[in-house]
């Protein structure tokens, strides 16, 4: 076999500014080449022969997939209405404006909408001495909710009601919806929004642009038009920020096909248009196309475990997706039937051109910092991909997507042993949402290979029962194994494992490997592995390898009562050092070093997974800790990634594929930019 390699691919030495024991022999060109280890080469990636008329719809489709929609939403409106009929309703202040707006679009009395948006009204704070003045709240009656995106949020249909549906409304309610519209202006204005936030961005944008135009306001349609300006010059030096989430692009739409459909001067429908282009480039080439999903990391996810949100039903109506669910549309998909019709905005086949190619790298970029990046490599049966720097408390950044309906393998920190996105904590303005910590994350990636170092940092937290770093794992799995023992992922089990330990999952005909090959302790304990189903996980379709940094005595009680660890033939005992009492009030450490490494490849039967395995499992990783800067490398049957993390900054220094810096882009597939401004 080294013979064979040697013959097949050149030698080169890469002497980087790294220390002499970084010096390694490295293969060159191999980046694309199949895996090879245990003797046998690893399956390279099938091409599927896909044409864009097998992905789309053509316009009579699309006409019913947006009735189909419309119905949904026809359901949400009604449940609305009779919400409203209650003694003191509190449905939140957004679903007023967009169920009038749905109601218009599908035809129903204008009076619902007029009694929807006088609903609305009525909440906004008219007092022209008060410092909250045009402000309304996120939700009528719970005003511990407080979010001052409402404002966006709340008014982002009453432009478009008032160009579309004006011949429809009465006078006195036009007179009084212009009043109304004239004191958010001031709250809008007031509402200090970076570029850099996305979907409110661009929803104040349009908000500006269409409720001025729709009131004669030219300076507030002024203020619209110069941010629209300001937000392309900044995407197109960083990217998209709030990059590639399923919930918020599904928002960004919204406000797009309205602004696209309703702006009305000179050269704005072109430059929404190149706007939408972009995003559906974006959409097109993360598409996991074989299953309709947008696959790779996520900004922001609501959905831990399958990564569903609003985008679904963009993605259906337009072909990319051939089943979602209508029933009971939420009310913000209003835009889609006012705007989605044929006269709207659909994205034209070579935008949609990406999602055929069977193999695609995809790079880019989502900050103005350097090394904020987004890297996926798709093919048609799985998707594996990684994002540097942190964005938030519901980010995705390392996942593995498969070609059927199971969890997405991704790296989930948290202190509740409740990794699942099922647990909700109350963030700053008052919303429940999933949350896991920060993963300050240093990745390099080459084709399926990734290399993750992660610097969790748990002082800040109240003292945990628990901190632990999951993997999450799909059950309904071809085939689970770990250290060489097949295991049956649909019952309640806990089985050690070690540093050493490889969990290999074959889901179909793709296949990963996945090693927790450093983990800090803290609190004086070691750190101790396993690989774990628990009866929560089990509802979800979900397992987890998982390593405990800490745990406390109720936690340790609560596993030895419902969980007890079962012995299993060929896996070492796990390590750890269970304490005798709680001795700590909050954990002191500030760095806990995580090391994963990940390889996803395909592998069409069972003796393809144990190649990947072994060829995990013998990867050799060489760690150094020298002035603050932690160092990794590991070689992969012919490629080599290194990656040095600043332990003060949580920043890359290096991050190197076979001894050279990875690559970067604006938006990238397989090395040509795609987006060009």
């Amino acid at each position: 076999m080294i013979g064979m390699l040697k013959n097949r691919f050149k030698y080169s030495r890469e002497c980087s500014r790294l220390s002499r024991r970084w010096r390694v022999v490295l293969f060159v060109d191999l980046a694309m080449a199949p895996f090879v280890a245990g003797g046998a080469p690893l399956p390279a990636p099938s091409p599927v022969p896909l044409t864009l008329p097998a992905l789309t719809v053509a316009p009579q489709g699309r006409t019913q997939r947006l009735a189909n929609i419309g119905e949904g939403v026809r359901q949400s409106l009604r449940s609305l209405v009779r919400i409203m009929n209650r003694v003191n309703p509190t449905p939140s202040i957004r679903d007023l404006p967009n169920g009038a707006l749905a109601a218009l679009a599908l035809g129903e009395d204008p009076g619902v909408a007029e009694k929807l948006l006088r609903a609305e009204f009525a909440q906004q704070n008219m007092d022209p001495a008060s410092a909250q003045f045009g402000d309304i709240p996120w939700q009528i009656g719970h005003p511990e909710v407080k979010d001052a995106n409402s404002i966006e949020f709340g008014f982002q249909a009453v432009g478009p009601i008032l160009l579309h549906f004006r011949d429809r409304l009465t006078p006195a309610f036009i007179q009084e919806a212009t009043t109304h519209v004239r004191a958010a202006f001031v709250s809008i204005r007031r509402h200090k929004v970076k570029a850099s936030y996305t979907n409110i961005y661009l929803m104040k944008t349009v908000n500006l642009t269409l409720m001025g135009e729709s009131v004669g306001d030219t300076v507030a349609a002024d203020q619209g038009y110069a941010q629209l300006d300001t937000w392309m010059q900044y995407t197109r030096d960083a990217g998209i920020h709030e990059f590639d989430s399923p919930t918020y692009y599904a928002t960004d739409l919204n406000s797009l096909i309205l602004g696209y459909r309703y702006a009305a001067r000179p050269g704005a429908r072109e430059k929404f248009k190149r706007i939408l282009d972009y995003f559906w480039t974006d959409i097109a080439t993360n598409l996991l196309s074989s299953r309709g999903i947008l696959s790779g990391p996520h900004s922001r996810d609501y959905d831990f475990l399958n990564g569903t949100g609003g985008l679904n039903l963009y993605l259906y109506l337009e072909g990319l997706r051939q089943a979602e669910s209508t029933s009971k549309v939420d009310l913000e998909k209003a835009a889609m039937l006012d705007a989605g019709g044929e006269d709207g905005y659909h994205p034209s086949t070579s935008v949609l051109e990406p999602a055929i190619q069977p193999e695609r790298v995809i790079i880019q970029k989502w900050d103005l910092e350097p090394g904020l990046d987004r890297y996926n490599y798709i093919t048609p049966d799985f998707a594996v991909g990684s994002a540097n720097g942190d964005y938030g408390p519901q980010d995705k950044l390392v996942t593995v997507d498969f070609n059927a309906e199971v969890p997405t393998v991704a790296i989930v920190p948290d202190t509740y042993d409740a990794p699942y996105g099922k647990l909700k904590i109350k963030d700053r303005s008052g919303h429940n949402k999933p949350h896991h910590l920060p993963l300050h994350p240093v990745c390099v990636r080459s084709n399926g290979a990734l290399l993750v170092l992660l610097d969790l940092d748990p002082h800040k937290e109240p003292l945990p029962d628990s901190l632990a770093t999951n993997i999450l794992l799909p059950v309904a799995a071809s085939t689970i194994v770990m250290d060489g023992t097949v295991i049956k992922g649909d019952k309640v089990f806990n089985i050690p494992a070690g540093p050493t330990s490889v969990v290999g999952v074959r889901v179909g005909a793709a296949g990963v490997g996945v090693r927790l090959f450093r983990a800090d302790g803290c609190a004086g304990q070691q750190p101790a592995f396993a690989l774990k189903s628990d009866a929560d996980g089990l509802k979800w379709g979900a397992m987890r390898f998982v390593v405990y940094h800490y745990r406390g005595l109720s936690a340790l009680a609560q596993e030895a009562q419902a969980n007890r660890p079962i012995a299993h033939a060929g896996v070492a005992p796990a390590q750890g050092s269970p304490p005798t009492k709680d001795v700590v009030q909050t954990l002191s450490e500030t760095h806990v070093r995580v090391g994963v490494l990940i390889v996803a490849a395909p592998c069409p039967t069972d003796r393809d997974l144990t190649t990947l395995v072994n060829m995990v499992r013998d990867a050799r990783p060489v760690e150094a800790m020298e002035n603050g800067e932690w160092k990794v490398d590991v070689h992969l049957a012919g490629v080599t990634l290194a990656a040095v993390s600043d332990m003060k900054s949580r920043k890359p220094i290096h991050r190197l594929v076979n001894g050279k810096e990875m690559p970067d882009g604006i938006m990238s597939l397989n090395g040509a930019e795609l987006v060009k401004w």
